[in-house]
C-alpha cells in the first residue's frame, strides 16, 4: 500500500541486526539508518535487534529484542483520533489520562521486557490489560501467528487463542493487521479465553494461516494475504574448483507459511570461443534440487533455499591492475503456500588467482669437477651440473615461467664476470627459457658455438604442469675468474626468472648458483709434532728471558722439532695438499688482508689465539730467509715486550720460533715457556699453525692453509707439553724437607698464653729461611720448573681442613680451631697467617701461628700456648709424648708433630698448583714436632736449700704411757 498519504511520525537513526516496519496490510519493508515511519506501522525487530527513531521533537525512542511498537500521530496532529477513540464500548474500563503520549505501544528499554499498550488520546491510558480482544478462529501454531525474525528462528507466541468484542472503527487506523490483539483503540479483555503459551503439537503445515482484519463483527471473513519478500545475496569463491554454500531464504520474510524455491534463472557457460547466451530458467522440484551449469562454475539449488556453488578450474579476468571479481549472477523465483511469488537474486563473485615463487633451491657446482682439467681427477667426461626447483606456486590461470631479458639481469650483469680473463655475454635462448653465458663475438646464427658457452640455464617445465613444477638445470663448462689471491673463493651467480599466467598476473625472483673456485685440495694428512717444557733450559735463550724445566728423564722428549728435508722426523708442509694440474705449491707466511686494517702481528695473534707467557701476551715478528741473496722462507718469532721499543729487539723475550720454507720444509724450537689452561704434567697446549701460512699455485690462486678447510681444523700444528713444580732432591736422591721442632718449655708469661719449665737451648719459634733462618725456606726444597715464578701458601679453604691433616688437637682441653688471612708481613711483603685457635668468647686465645712469604716461599712458626699431649708407650718400652688427637684413642693414631704437607703448596707461572705431599706423594715435607712441657723440681729444691717436711711427735699422742 502507498505511505505518502500517511502522517510521518519518526525518522530511523541507527539500525542494529535487522528490522522491518510492518504496514496495515501486512507488508514489510527492510529498515535502514534514514528511512522515515509513517502513522501505523509497526516496528518488527530480529533477536537482539535494535533500531532508534528520532522524534519530530528531536527525541530519541528505542524499539529492541523481541518487540513490536507502533507509532500513532500525536494527538495535536490527529484530532480525528481523538473522537474516535472516544467511541468505545460502554463496556471499558477507562484509566487516568496520560498528557503527551505519542505513542499507542511503548517497549520497555530492556531486551525482551514487556510492552505497555496506551492510548493516543489524552482522555485515558490503558494498562497491560486493555479492555478488548480478538477472536480467532482456531488454534494456531507458532510458525502461522508470529513473524519471521530473522533466520528461521521464531519466538514463542505470546497468545494462542484470544477474542476480542466491542466496536470498531475503521476510520481510526489502529488495527494493524497483526497477531497483536492490543495495537489500539478499546478492547475488553477476557483472561478466560486466554490458552497457555506451551507449543501445541499440531504440524507446521496443518492448515493455513487465517488472519481477518477486524470490523466489530465476530465472523468477518476477509482474508490478509501476505506476500514472501526475498532479499538478494552475495557469495564470493575463488577460482579453480573452490566451493561456497549457503541459503537464500535465511535473508528472506515470508508471506503466508514458509517460502519455497521454486526455480533458478542463469547464463549458461558456452562453448569455447563462443560469446555468452540468453538466460535460462529451470524449475526446482518440490523437496527437490536443480544443478545448472552457469558462466563460472556449478549451481546446485535445492527447494529449500539450500546451495552450493563449485567454481570452475579457472576463468579469464582482466589484467592487473583491474581484475576485479567475475560475478555468475542468478535469479531465483519463491513461492509462499497459497502460491505468492516473488524473486530476487543471488552473485556469486568468482575471484582472480594469482601465480607466486615461494624460495628458489640454490644450486652449488665445483671448478674442480671440470674435465679434463679440474683437480677431482675423475675423468668422467661430465660437466659439473646442479638442477633445482624454481619454487612456482601455481594458481588456477595457465602460466609460463621464462627468464628476464638479458639485458635485465641486472644482479648478473653487475658482477662483470669473465672466464680466463675474457668478458662474459649473455644471450636467451628456446623462447626465453635458457640463459647462456659466453665468450667472444656471437655468431649470425644468434646461438654461441660450443667452446664459447662458459655455462647456460634451463627452465624445465615452463608450465608447471608436473607434479615436480618448474625446475632449472644449471651447467659450467669453463672456469670462472674468482677474486686472486682469495683462496677457494666462490660467486653467486643471481639468475633473475619470471612466472606469468594467462591474466597478466606475474611474479619475479631470483635463483643462485654458487661457482666454487678450482684450487688445491687437502690431501687430509695433518703434520702435528710435539716439543716439551721440561726440556727448556736457559741456554736456549736469546735473551735473559728464558726458563728452565723440571727434566721428567723421558726419552725422545725435546724442545725442538724439524722437517724431514731439515734433518727431523716431521713431515713436509707439501703433504697437506693436492694441487692438481698445478706445478707444486709455493708457502709462505699469509699476509693480512690490507682492508682488515690489521698488522702482521695483530693478524697471526688472531689466527693463533691468546697465547702467553708468565702471563705476558705475545707478539710476533716475521722476517725473510735469505740465502746467497735468495729468498728460502720465512721466520715467525713469538716473542714478550721488554719495554725498551716497540716491535721486536733483542732484548725482547723469545717465546718460540718457527720457520717455513718456500718448499714446504719447516722448523719449530720451543724457547720459554707457554702458559696452559690446566694443570698437571701431562696437560698438553695445541698451538694451530694452519692459519698463518699460505700457498699459490701457478694460474694465481693463492690461500691460506686454514681457508682451504674453511677454518683452523689442525692441519699444521705444534702441541707443547706442560712442565709442573717438583720437589727438591737432596745428594743422595731423597726428598728434601723442612720443619724443625718447638718446645713448650720456652713459654713465657705475659707474652704467652702460658709459663713452661723453660730448660736451656730451648725455643718456640722457627724460621724457614735458607739464608738466615734455623729451617730450609719452600723455595729451598721446590723447584717451580718452567712456569716461572710460584707463589707459595695454604692450599685449605676451611677450618676443617686443616682438622683433617693435623688431627683434631686441643689446649687445655679447649679444641683447636684455623683460619687463614693475607697479610703483609714485617718485611712489607705480601703473606698468608694460619691462626691455631682454642677457647671462645673472652676465653678464646692463639696458640700457635705459620706465616708464609707468597713470592719467596720463607715461613715462621710461633708457638704461643701449650698443646695437649698423651703419654704412649716407645718401641723400646720407654714412655713418650704424641699430641693428643680427639679423633682417635689409639696409641698409633697419634701424631708426632705437626705436618703441614697436606694443606701447604705452590702455584707456579700458569696456574699449575700442588700441595707438598701431592708433588711428591710423601708426607712430613713439611712438619714441625712440640715437645711436651713436664712438671721439674725448684732451683731451690734441686739445691737442697728448700725442702719439705717436718717433725711429729708420739708424745701429743693422749694417754701416752
Amino acid at each position: 500500500m502507498s505511505l505518502h498519504h500517511l502522517p510521518h511520525v519518526a525518522t530511523v537513526a541507527t539500525v542494529a541486526g535487522n528490522a522491518w516496519a510492518r504496514t496495515q496490510d501486512g507488508s514489510m519493508r527492510l529498515l535502514k539508518s534514514g528511512d522515515a515511519i509513517y502513522q501505523g506501522e509497526v516496528i518488527v525487530t530480529t533477536q537482539g535487534g535494535r533500531v532508534l527513531l528520532e522524534l519530530p521533537d528531536g527525541s530519541l525512542y528505542p524499539v529492541q529484542g523481541e518487540l513490536l511498537a507502533e507509532l500513532q500521530q500525536p494527538e495535536q496532529e490527529n484530532p480525528e483520533s481523538q473522537s474516535e477513540v472516544r467511541e468505545v464500548d460502554d463496556t471499558a474500563e477507562a484509566a487516568p489520562a496520560q498528557e503527551g503520549s505519542a505513542f499507542s505501544v511503548r517497549a520497555s528499554e530492556e531486551i525482551g521486557g514487556t510492552p505497555s499498550f496506551r492510548s493516543s488520546s489524552n482522555q485515558a491510558e490503558y494498562s497491560d490489560e486493555p479492555s478488548g480482544y480478538l477472536r480467532l478462529k482456531h488454534e494456531q501454531d507458532i510458525e502461522q501467528i508470529q513473524l519471521v525474525e530473522g533466520g528461521n528462528s521464531f519466538a514463542p507466541a505470546p497468545i494462542l487463542t484470544v477474542s476480542i468484542v466491542g466496536s470498531y472503527n475503521e476510520g481510526t487506523g489502529s488495527r494493524a493487521g497483526g497477531y497483536d490483539a492490543f495495537l489500539d483503540g478499546r478492547a475488553t479483555y477476557n483472561p478466560r479465553l486466554i490458552e497457555g503459551t506451551d507449543l501445541l503439537g499440531a504440524e507446521q503445515d496443518a492448515f493455513a494461516p487465517e488472519i481477518r482484519t477486524f470490523d466489530g463483527a465476530g465472523d468477518d471473513d476477509e482474508y490478509v494475504n501476505r506476500l514472501p519478500k526475498p532479499l538478494p545475496d552475495v557469495a564470493e569463491v575463488v577460482e579453480g574448483g573452490n566451493t561456497v554454500s549457503g541459503n537464500v531464504l535465511e535473508n528472506d520474510a515470508d508471506g503466508n507459511g514458509r517460502s519455497t524455491v521454486i526455480s533458478v534463472t542463469y547464463v549458461p557457460e558456452p562453448q569455447e570461443g563462443e560469446d555468452p547466451g540468453d538466460p535460462v530458467t529451470e524449475d526446482v522440484p518440490a523437496d527437490g534440487s536443480k544443478t545448472v551449469d552457469s558462466l563460472y562454475g556449478t549451481l546446485t539449488i535445492y527447494s529449500d533455499g539450500r546451495w552450493e556453488y563449485l567454481s570452475d578450474p579457472y576463468e579469464a579476468h582482466d589484467a592487473p591492475p583491474s581484475d576485479a571479481p567475475l560475478q555468475d549472477l542468478f535469479a531465483y523465483t519463491v513461492k509462499d503456500v497459497d502460491g505468492d511469488r516473488a524473486s530476487s537474486t543471488l552473485t556469486i563473485d568468482v575471484l582472480d588467482t594469482e601465480p607466486s615463487i615461494g624460495t628458489p633451491e640454490p644450486g652449488v657446482v665445483d671448478e674442480d669437477d671440470l674435465d679434463p682439467n679440474g683437480t677431482d681427477l675423475n675423468a668422467d667426461d661430465k660437466q659439473p651440473e646442479i638442477s633445482g626447483s624454481l619454487g612456482v606456486e601455481k594458481a588456477a590461470d595457465p602460466l609460463d615461467t621464462k627468464f628476464l631479458p638479458a639485458d635485465e639481469q641486472n644482479d648478473l650483469n653487475a658482477l662483470n664476470l669473465k672466464s680466463a680473463g675474457n668478458d662474459i655475454e649473455y644471450v636467451l635462448l628456446d623462447s626465453s627459457h635458457t640463459l647462456v653465458g659466453y665468450t667472444g663475438k656471437l655468431l649470425e646464427s644468434g646461438i654461441p658455438g660450443q667452446d664459447q658457452i662458459v655455462f647456460d640455464v634451463t627452465i624445465n617445465d615452463p608450465t608447471s604442469t608436473t607434479p615436480d613444477g618448474s625446475t632449472y638445470t644449471f651447467t659450467l663448462y669453463q672456469q670462472l675468474d674468482h677474486p686472486f689471491n682469495d683462496g677457494e673463493n666462490d660467486i653467486d651467480l643471481p639468475l633473475e626468472f619470471q612466472v606469468l599466467d594467462h591474466d597478466g598476473d606475474s611474479d619475479t625472483d631470483t635463483v643462485v648458483v654458487k661457482v666454487i673456485d678450482d684450487i688445491p685440495v687437502a690431501t687430509g694428512n695433518v703434520v702435528t709434532s710435539d716439543v716439551w717444557e721440561d726440556q727448556l733450559d736457559t741456554s736456549n735463550s736469546v735473551t735473559g728471558y728464558g726458563s728452565t724445566g723440571n727434566p721428567d728423564g723421558d726419552s725422545g722428549e725435546t724442545a725442538v722439532v724439524k722437517s724431514t728435508g731439515l734433518g727431523g722426523s716431521a713431515a713436509s708442509l707439501a703433504a697437506l695438499v693436492n694441487n692438481g694440474a698445478d706445478v707444486p705449491p709455493v708457502f709462505s707466511v699469509t699476509e693480512p688482508d690490507p682492508a682488515s686494517g690489521l698488522s702482521q702481528d695483530q693478524f697471526i695473534a688472531a689466527q693463533l689465539g691468546p697465547l702467553t707467557s708468565d702471563g705476558n701476551s705475545l707478539h710476533y715478528d716475521v722476517a725473510d730467509i735469505v740465502v746467497n741473496g735468495v729468498v728460502t722462507g720465512q721466520t715467525i718469532t713469538g716473542y714478550v715486550e721488554s719495554g725498551h721499543a716497540t716491535g721486536f729487539d733483542d732484548q725482547d723475550g723469545v717465546v718460540f720460533v718457527l720457520d717455513v720454507y718456500r718448499d714446504g720444509e719447516w722448523s719449530y724450537e720451543l724457547k720459554d715457556q707457554l702458559d696452559h689452561a690446566g694443570a698437571g704434567d701431562d696437560e698438553w697446549l695445541t698451538i694451530d699453525l694452519t692459519g698463518i701460512v699460505m700457498m699459490s699455485d701457478s694460474d694465481g690462486d693463492s690461500y691460506n692453509l686454514g681457508a682451504l678447510l674453511g677454518s683452523n681444523a689442525g692441519m699444521f700444528a705444534i702441541r707443547v707439553e706442560n712442565d709442573v713444580p717438583e720437589l727438591e732432591l737432596d745428594g743422595t736422591g731423597s726428598v728434601k724437607t723442612t720443619g724443625g721442632s718447638v718446645n713448650e718449655d720456652a713459654l713465657t708469661l705475659p707474652d704467652d698464653e702460658s709459663e713452661g719449665n723453660d730448660d736451656a737451648e730451648q725455643q718456640k719459634v722457627l724460621t724457614g729461611d735458607g739464608s738466615a733462618g734455623n729451617a730450609l725456606s719452600l723455595s729451598d726444597i721446590v723447584s717451580i720448573g718452567a712456569d716461572e715464578a710460584g707463589s707459595y701458601g695454604f692450599t685449605g679453604t676451611s677450618s676443617a681442613d686443616y682438622q683433617s691433616a693435623l688431627g683434631k688437637l686441643s689446649s687445655s682441653e679447649d679444641e683447636l680451631s684455623y683460619e687463614v688471612t693475607e697479610i703483609i708481613n714485617s718485611s712489607g711483603n705480601a703473606a698468608e697467617l694460619l691462626t691455631a685457635s682454642a677457647g671462645t668468647g673472652p676465653e678464646e686465645r692463639i696458640v700457635f701461628t705459620l706465616e708464609i712469604e707468597k713470592a719467596s716461599g720463607d715461613w715462621v712458626f710461633d708457638l704461643n700456648d701449650q698443646l695437649d699431649h698423651v703419654v704412649v708407650p716407645g718401641e723400646d718400652g720407654d714412655e713418650q709424648y704424641k699430641l693428643k688427637d680427639s679423633d682417635t684413642d689409639s696409641a698409633t693414631g697419634y701424631k708426632e708433630s705437626l705436618d703441614f704437607s697436606e694443606v701447604v703448596g705452590v702455584e707456579d707461572g700458569d696456574g699449575d698448583s700442588a700441595s707438598l705431599y701431592d708433588m711428591g706423594d710423601t708426607a712430613g715435607v713439611f712438619a714441625i714436632s712440640v715437645e711436651n712441657d713436664v712438671p721439674a723440681l725448684t732451683t731451690e729444691a734441686s739445691s737442697g736449700t728448700a725442702t719439705v717436711g717436718g717433725a711429729v711427735h708420739e708424745d701429743a699422742l693422749g694417754n701416752d704411757g
